[in-house]
């Protein structure tokens, strides 16, 4: 199983969006199945060492986002499009807005 850092957004029960990185879990198809409960933070046992999560935490951040509901992945969405269409908000869940016709 392999694993990497990538950014989260889960949908809070007030209707917001929190983002946060945490460790993914790959099924063999290379879909991410499982991850870390808690966010995770840079770290390391020297200087060296946290640089390197850092980078590895960088490397994630290229990545889509991660759009989770609870203990289910509803799916992956690019960072441009969520700030282009929605303000920074996933539009997987997003409500959208109503046509108002002239």
């Amino acid at each position: 199983m392999s694993w990497n850092y990538r950014l989260f957004a889960e949908k809070c029960p007030n209707d917001e969006w929190f983002f946060s990185m945490k460790e993914a879990y790959y099924n063999k198809e290379g879909v991410v199945d499982s991850w870390t409960e808690a966010e995770v933070s840079p770290h390391g046992d020297t200087l060296n060492d946290f640089w390197e999560t850092v980078t590895m935490y960088q490397a994630g951040m290229d990545k889509d986002v991660v759009i989770i509901e609870g203990d289910k992945v509803i799916g992956e969405e690019s960072q441009a499009n969520m700030f282009a269409n929605r303000k920074g908000v996933p539009t997987l869940l997003a409500p959208v807005p109503p046509v108002i016709e002239k």
